[in-house]
C-alpha cells in the first residue's frame, strides 16, 4: 500500500497516493480500498472537520469508473475532513476537481506537486 499518514510541519496529513496507475482501474481500486479500510479508519477517531487530506492523482486516468470508486469509498468520511489538496489535476483534468470538491465536502484546491499541497494544507489562516 502506497498511502500513509505523514507529518509535515507538525501536522498529520492523510496522504492518499493514487498516482501512477494510468488506466489500471483494478490496481487503483485495490490501493483506494486498502487505504480506506486500514489507515483511513483513524479518520473516524478524529474530531469533525479536523483531518487534512492530500490526494495524489498524478499519472492516473480519472475515468467515470474511477470517479465512482472514489465516491463510494470516501462518502462517509466527509464530516471529518477539514481541507483536501489534490495533486495532478492539470489541464482538462481540473474539471474533475469540482466533482472531487463536492465529494469531499471540504475546502479543496488543486496543486501541481505534493510540496505545495502540503504547504497549503498546513498553512494557518
Amino acid at each position: 500500500m502506497k498511502s500513509q499518514w505523514i507529518t509535515y510541519k507538525g501536522k498529520r496529513i492523510l496522504h492518499i497516493d493514487l498516482s501512477n496507475f494510468k488506466e489500471d482501474l483494478k490496481a487503483f481500486e485495490v490501493e483506494l480500498t486498502a487505504s480506506v479500510t486500514t489507515i483511513g479508519q483513524e479518520i473516524y477517531q478524529r474530531p469533525s472537520h479536523s483531518v487534512l487530506v492530500l490526494v495524489d492523482l498524478r499519472n492516473t486516468t480519472m475515468t467515470q469508473a474511477a470517479q465512482k470508486l472514489l465516491m463510494e469509498r470516501i462518502k462517509d468520511t466527509r464530516e471529518y475532513i477539514q481541507k483536501t489538496a489534490v495533486v495532478g489535476m492539470t489541464g482538462l483534468r481540473r474539471m474533475f476537481l469540482d466533482f472531487f470538491a463536492h465529494l469531499a465536502d471540504s475546502e479543496t484546491a488543486p496543486f501541481d506537486d505534493p510540496d505545495s499541497a502540503k504547504e497549503w494544507l498546513t498553512k494557518v489562516k
